[in-house]
């Protein structure tokens, strides 16, 4: 069960349909004790190592000066002296050189001199501009969606933009990601149409030019899909007490909870976390588990995986982690399974999967579940680990059985902060598998935590422990948190220690 909270919140620009400008910074205040008549701040002259800033006069005899640091304390009014600084300046035009090309935010501020005399500006912003994208071409692979590539300097974001016609003035559109992957699927293609790509760098808001364009003829069709993840809690939390709340009974209010989010979010793939508990009597051989008892409060509108041997059959086994499927649009594709993917403090972790196919269309993909294992930071190593084999084994799976599209979707336990080695997403990374919520072209409560810890009001600090991870091939809509509140509070039973995470896709046939 996850119950542990991490130190630092990720920061994530909510992009809005298809097409999305770039994202505009943060301002900060300038603390107590500074002098902010300095006014009407515009930074020119960006560059990868410099950037000015233009200010509107103090008044005759004035200088000016610079300061700059990737430390936002270090241009603190009483810390000025740790910041870069640039040269005095005789106009209201200062220039600082000679800085390190980062992805981290520059935090600056002007200074005006006048012999013992200063006015200080607030602290702002600036990202260096990245270099212009090079080697930009199109991927197409059987049974994909043609995706962009691209090499360049380390960037926040990034922004393509699709045209009909090479000089990009028909039927152009934009979309922005954030992180610092180099590819991505266009989803707004159609079968046997030519389309043009460009990339720009977006690095804190500052964009480096375009790129060169590149073409491509797209020979595949897209069928739209929605995929859940869903921590629904153990009901072996029963009765305990987290975040200040007492988790109520699974089966007097919580299942009920669960299934009506799930049946009026309506998605056509669900992973399931912690619903192996016993429910009723008896506990063992012959007994219901909670996604048995879950799968039948939604009416028959969705169907469960076999993706273990239940316990209605000798030999059984419970993995805790399902997938069901929503029956009027998808159908298991023979019979599923799990990789053993690893094992931390005594518990063996599993990923179930199972193939899928869309009843309309046929459009298969490979459906695979986790949980990642809990311990907070201590457990970083060991669920990169599980991540990696989780790839690996799918992979191997996945290679003898059709080379399918692919969805990763759970509970990783895991997400990027300071102090904290995000090893799932290192790993999805490295494999060039972005997050939804990256490449997502709408965001729907991003601002809430994806575990909500049983709070109420629950954290809204942007912090998502759970993921659904889309490979390139596949395209990626929007990404949304379900969760229900009324003023900003549960009302009601809460479902879960997690809220509930849906994104919708293109999936290619």
């Amino acid at each position: 069960m996850s119950r542990f909270t991490r130190c630092a919140a990720v920061a994530r620009t909510a992009a809005a349909a298809a097409t999305v400008t770039a994202m505009t910074l943060l301002v900060a205040p300038a603390p107590a004790g500074a002098t902010t008549t300095i006014t009407s701040e515009r930074v020119t002259g960006i560059s990868s190592t410099a950037f000015s800033v233009v200010v509107n006069s103090v008044g005759s005899g004035w200088h000016y000066r610079l300061f700059a640091s990737t430390t936002k304390s270090n241009v603190y009014y009483a810390n000025l002296s740790k910041a870069t600084h640039s040269a005095l300046s005789s106009t209201t035009s200062t220039r600082l050189d000679g800085l390190r090309y980062t992805t981290a935010v520059y935090w600056y501020r002007v200074q005006a001199i006048s012999g013992t005399s200063t006015r200080t500006g607030p602290i702002q912003s600036v990202g260096l501009r990245p270099t212009n994208p090079t080697g930009v071409k199109m991927v197409t692979a059987s049974g994909r969606l043609p995706y962009v590539t691209w090499s360049g300097v380390a960037a926040t974001g990034a922004m393509i933009e699709q045209a009909n016609d090479s000089a990009f003035t028909s039927g152009v559109l934009t979309y922005a990601i954030n992180g610092n992957g180099r590819r991505y699927t266009p989803y707004l293609v159609s079968k046997a149409h030519l389309y043009y790509f460009r990339v720009r760098a977006n690095n804190n808001g500052t964009l480096s030019g375009w790129s060169a364009g590149t073409s491509v003829l797209v020979l595949t069709s897209r069928q739209s899909a929605t995929v859940m993840t869903y921590n629904v809690l153990t009901n072996a939390a029963d009765g305990s007490t987290e975040g200040g709340n007492t988790v109520a009974p699974w089966t007097t209010s919580r299942r009920n909870a669960v299934a009506a989010l799930i049946k009026q979010a309506a998605p056509d793939l669900v992973s399931i976390q912690e619903a192996s508990g016993f429910v009723g009597s008896p506990a063992g051989f012959g007994g219901t588990r909670m996604v048995d008892d879950l799968v039948r409060a939604l009416g028959g509108m969705y169907g469960l995986a076999r993706t273990e041997t239940p316990p209605t059959e000798h030999n059984y086994l419970r993995t805790g982690d399902y997938l069901l499927y929503k029956t009027s649009t998808y159908a298991p594709v023979g019979t599923g399974g799990f990789f053993t993917v690893g094992s931390y403090n005594g518990a063996t972790k599993y990923a179930p999967y199972q193939i899928m196919r869309s009843v309309a269309s046929g459009a298969q993909v490979l459906f695979v579940g986790t949980h990642t294992s809990d311990g907070g930071s201590s457990a970083d190593t060991a669920r990169a680990d599980e991540t990696q084999s989780m790839l690996s084994q799918s992979n191997s799976y996945n290679a003898n059985n059709g080379n399918l599209p692919v969805i990763y979707a759970g509970d990783f336990n895991s997400h990027p902060a300071v102090g904290h080695v995000d090893g799932p997403g290192n790993v999805m990374a490295a494999a060039g598998i972005p997050d939804a919520l990256d490449v997502a072209q709408a965001r729907t409560n991003a601002k809430y935590n994806s575990a909500n810890q049983y709070m109420n009001p629950p954290p809204a600090t942007a912090d998502n422990i759970d993921h659904i991870y889309v490979p390139a091939g596949i395209g990626v809509y929007s990404w949304t948190l379900v969760i229900h509140l009324v003023n900003g509070r549960f009302s009601g039973v809460i479902p879960s220690d997690h809220n509930a995470l849906m994104t919708h896709v293109a999936l290619p046939y």
